[in-house]
């Protein structure tokens, strides 16, 4: 049995006439799991749906063969074009060797979140986490492409205690737990014994 998952775009206007209003509704249909758009990757909104603000949408995507979450990707919806914003091989600012994954058990940071055009994600590098958790972090990355930012990760101190962070995210949900607004960025981080 095959599985579709589309990424659409609505987009609506308003037709004004005298007193009466009517909107127009338009589904485009960006992306489909037979797309080749992305190469070896297709759309992934099973735990993580795509976030969408101004001309931009942003969501991650699985590789066709194995199923790794294997990377963010935006889409600007005028000119029709994607964007590969982050992948596994893609160097871990403060972290350890290279992305190996955009998702892990344990975690359901979701995502990626688009907001003020700056993307927030969740990222595993190569390092080991001494909780037995994933090397799990939170970053960013502007929409539009560019350096990567690490906003967190299990190798920093959570804040006023001594001990790391070991986990982002909780377990009992499958959607994600960030958010973000004018530059603030708001995560659940487990840290402790």
């Amino acid at each position: 049995m095959l599985r579709f998952v589309f990424l659409l775009v609505a987009s609506l206007t308003l037709l004004v006439t005298g007193f009466a209003q009517a909107q127009e509704r338009v589904l485009s249909v960006i992306l489909d799991s037979n797309s080749t758009a992305l190469g070896d990757s297709v759309i992934n909104a099973v735990f993580c749906a795509p976030a969408i603000e101004g001309d931009y949408v942003a969501f991650r995507t699985n590789n066709k063969t194995s199923g790794i979450a294997d990377g963010i990707w935006a889409y600007h919806i005028p000119s029709k074009s994607f964007t590969k914003l982050v992948g596994i091989g893609t160097p871990v600012p403060g972290g350890t060797g290279t992305f190996q994954n955009f998702n892990t058990a344990g975690s359901s940071l979701g995502g990626p979140v688009l907001k003020d055009g700056v993307v927030v994600f969740g990222g595993v590098d190569q390092g080991t986490n001494p909780n037995g958790f994933a090397p799990v972090g939170v970053y960013s990355v502007p929409v539009t492409g560019g350096a990567i930012t690490k906003i967190a990760s299990f190798q920093d101190a959570a804040p006023g205690t001594p001990t790391n962070f070991f986990n982002f995210g909780e377990d009992s949900r499958n959607f994600g737990s960030i958010s973000q607004s004018n530059g603030v960025v708001v995560f659940e981080g487990t840290f402790g014994g």
